[in-house]
């Protein structure tokens, strides 16, 4: 048990996860030390923190991570939903800290551990659910919606599940990004 739980462990760094959610928080931190809020900039900010929170709590309350492969709720419009959220708060907390230039340096972080990582994770999805992924994700964007989906795949939002939700961390996500936005707001720093 203890070796299995180590293998997971590398594995997680090895995939780059350990190291997006470092590379995210860090850029939380820089944004929220650098901040300098004016304008509607915080008000925009943080409507597109709360819906990429939003999106990130839906599509948290679907996934079964490694044990099925997800098309419900989020999934039925794009394949990582949870990196189109994290995509809404980093340009959100951008223009809440007034640094708008940040939005740049978010696209690099996203070229650089976010687009590898969809590819491993399409990959590996593809091999572990072949016949499902076949029928689904040629025809599902990866992260920019540009479609409703067919048939009842669509919202099905009486599906989703609050616990599933906090199994799979999404409160600590949304306590950090509220607690950013708040010493933005108050000037703490």
């Amino acid at each position: 048990m203890k070796q299995n739980a180590e293998e997971g462990g590398r594995a997680l760094w090895a995939d780059g996860y350990r190291f997006r959610q470092l590379a995210g928080g860090l850029f939380l931190v820089g944004l929220v030390v650098i901040a300098r809020p004016a304008g509607p900039g915080f008000g925009v900010g943080l409507v597109l923190c709360a819906l990429g929170e939003a999106l990130r709590l839906w599509a948290a309350g679907y996934v079964r991570k490694s044990r099925v492969l997800e098309t419900r709720g989020p999934y039925a419009f794009v394949r990582h939903p949870q990196y189109l959220g994290n995509t809404l708060i980093a340009v959100g907390l951008s223009l809440a800290a007034g640094r708008p230039w940040a939005i740049l340096v978010w696209a690099g972080m996203f070229w650089l551990l976010y687009v590898p990582a969809i590819a491993r994770e399409d990959a590996k999805l593809r091999r572990r659910f072949q016949e499902q992924w076949d029928e689904w994700g040629p025809k599902t964007p990866a992260v920019v919606p540009f479609r409703w989906p067919s048939g009842r795949s669509g919202l099905r939002v009486l599906e989703w599940s609050l616990p599933q939700s906090v199994r799979n961390g999404e409160p600590l996500w949304i306590g950090s990004v509220a607690a950013a936005l708040g010493i933005i707001y108050w000037g703490v720093l």
